[in-house]
């Protein structure tokens, strides 16, 4: 890649620059050339500030541009003064220069560093308590007919009288006991177990007695669970009555498992009847997964909900990955969405901190890396994940080396201009004055008159003079602490009676014709003109014969052989202009003198310079 010197990354050519008074009402047009000087594509950015003056930026030149090798742009800008006085503007111009950097970045890795998954369901696995059913419900039902029933019921009393009055009978009581145990048994066959719970408390012995009439109603849920479960609301709440749920609940799980929660929900204590759910979904999740995780939602601890869903991912991720991982969503969703598990407690060392942690893991194993840096990154629990994704960070990322591009700005182009800036009192004349390249000293500008020499240039050249004279006067006033004045008004029609009048005018209205006529002390009125080469620095001059001598002494002291200089009156005599320099400026106080100079000392400021110091 060819690099040009710094400076000279990009040409700038200015193919418009005012060198007039800017004023608001014209455009002030700065147009330029840019030129990339590079082999390459490049990016340039272009800036500029200005004081006391706005400036009206294109969009293009808003943004960074892009410039193909050698390729030359025309741009430009608008300056608009706010002030009288001056202005200034500020261009830079910085190339963005690629540079090439390696960081280390985070990446989500493609599959997890080291598989988790059986040490995470280890931990969080809980020991179901698998309770066994040992009941025939067949045992507790005898298929009488109703005929057979009665008859058995007519036998019974009949046992039961002879039993009661002949004490050598040979009937006993247990066989009593044995009568009605059978014909209660009848009742539940026909659906009567109201009849057969009354026959159940006739039973002697009173252990034999409870037996039967719990496994009666138990056994009545076969027909009709319903009504099974109104008898239970209606027990005595004891020990058996909630032993009687649980046995009741237990036989549906391979009958309606679907059934089970509002059987346990018969249990009054909430922590006993989770600890049985928690339980019984072991028993479930065995048969049918769906179901199983439909009836953990009824665990209103949350915590130990989750840690029954975590225990059925473990009894199903290696045959149904999707049915494991549709589930650990929805631990995750649960965690998240929980107003009862704060996982910041105890700075963040509490169990539902670990089981999040562990389900993002999981995650990750289940479904993808992707899925889990997902999770990570959004805008929930903020602190949480964060911490997470630390404490995780090798399972599912890894740091990589990453080339990235930047553009450093690098200065390139740098200049600052000052302008000569009136918007007081605009009318139709100062407005052709500026239109036709006029302009005027700052100090003047300002109405600051404490000066002695002023140049006056009123002719018209295929060059400006402005920058020549304004640069004199700058040097002077802040190197020098010399102070002179400049009015420029170069003529396009040879002194017409209308550029006359625009003359008179802004002399008038800048202030310099009621000022210089009135001074108290003398003024010298340069009026200004210049032709070609000579061969040698000329200067040639008219004047009253008094004031020329003393100028022509000023400057063979100073520049002596340097200059060639010589005195003519004829050169001007007759001259419109001069007469009408001498009408405008009538006080003796105002000394004018025609002067010319030779281009050379236009190419040679220094000359210049020393001749304008040569006068004060």
């Amino acid at each position: 890649m060819s690099v040009p010197e710094q400076g000279k990354a990009i040409s700038i050519i200015f193919t418009k620059f005012p060198q007039n008074l800017l004023i608001p009402s014209i455009d002030n047009l700065i147009g330029f050339q840019a030129i990339n000087s590079f082999n390459n594509d490049e990016k340039f950015k272009f800036d500029f500030e200005g004081e006391n003056i706005e400036i009206n930026i294109p969009k293009e030149l808003d943004e960074e541009i892009h410039f193909r090798p050698g390729e030359m742009k025309n741009l430009d800008i608008k300056l608009i003064p706010t002030v009288d006085g001056y202005g200034t503007l500020t261009f830079n111009v910085n190339w963005l220069k690629r540079v090439e950097y390696t960081v280390k970045v985070k990446k989500v890795r493609e599959q997890i560093s080291k598989s988790q998954i059986k040490e995470i369901l280890s931990r969080n696995s809980i020991t179901f308590s698998m309770e066994t059913a040992n009941f025939n419900p067949e045992n507790y039902i005898f298929e009488y007919s109703s005929k057979e029933l009665k008859h058995a019921e007519k036998q019974l009393n009949l046992m039961r009288e002879k039993y009661s009055t002949n004490t050598n009978s040979d009937v006993k009581l247990k066989d009593i006991d044995k009568s009605i145990s059978n014909i209660a048994k009848g009742y539940i066959y026909h659906k009567n177990p109201v009849r057969a719970l009354e026959l159940a408390l006739e039973i002697s012995d009173e252990k034999e007695k409870l037996t039967l009439y719990y496994n009666l109603i138990r056994a009545y849920a076969k027909f009709d669970l319903n009504g099974t479960i109104e008898i239970v609301k209606n027990l005595a709440k004891n020990e058996k009555r909630i032993e009687l749920i649980k046995n009741l609940a237990l036989d549906q799980i391979n009958v309606d498992p679907e059934q089970v929660p509002r059987i346990a929900f018969l249990i009054d204590d909430i922590s006993q009847r989770e600890q049985f759910m928690s339980n019984i979904i072991g028993r479930i999740m065995k048969i049918n997964v769906d179901i199983a995780v439909k009836i953990s939602q009824i665990i209103a601890n949350e915590l130990l909900r989750v840690k029954i869903l975590i225990n059925i991912i473990k009894e199903v991720y290696d045959k149904n990955n999707s049915k494991a991982n549709e589930i650990l969503r929805h631990i995750i969703n649960t965690i998240e969405k929980s107003t009862e598990l704060n996982l910041s407690e105890k700075n963040y060392k509490n169990p539902a901190y670990k089981i999040y942690k562990d389900c993002i893991a999981l995650l990750a194993e289940l479904d993808s890396t992707k899925a889990a840096d997902n999770l990570l990154i959004g805008f929930n629990l903020r602190e949480a994940k964060d911490k997470i994704a630390e404490e995780i960070f090798d399972l599912i990322y890894k740091m990589v080396d990453e080339t990235r591009i930047r553009f450093d700005p690098v200065p390139v182009f740098s200049q600052y201009y000052i302008f000569n800036t009136y918007v007081s009192s605009l009318n139709e004349n100062i407005k052709q004055f500026s239109m036709m390249g006029g302009n005027l000293s700052h100090n003047i500008l300002v109405k600051d008159f404490n000066f002695d020499i002023i140049f006056m240039s009123l002719f018209s050249y295929d060059f400006s003079i402005f920058p020549l004279i304004d640069r004199v006067y700058t040097d002077l006033k802040y190197n020098d602490n010399k102070t002179i004045a400049y009015y420029i008004y170069p003529s396009k029609d040879n002194h017409s009676p209308s550029e006359i009048n625009i003359m008179n005018n802004t002399l008038n209205q800048f202030g310099l014709i009621s000022k210089f006529n009135t001074k108290p002390n003398k003024i010298l009125i340069l009026n200004l003109d210049f032709i070609p080469y000579l061969g040698k620095p000329t200067i040639i001059i008219s004047s009253d014969q008094e004031v020329a001598q003393s100028f022509l002494t000023k400057i063979d002291k100073k520049l002596g052989n340097n200059v060639n200089i010589k005195y003519d009156n004829s050169l001007f005599k007759g001259g419109k202009t001069e007469e009408h320099l001498k009408q405008l400026f009538s006080s003796p106080k105002c000394e004018l003198v025609n002067l010319i100079l030779s281009y050379e000392f236009i190419n040679n400021y220094e000359i210049f310079k020393t001749f304008t110091l040569s006068l004060i």
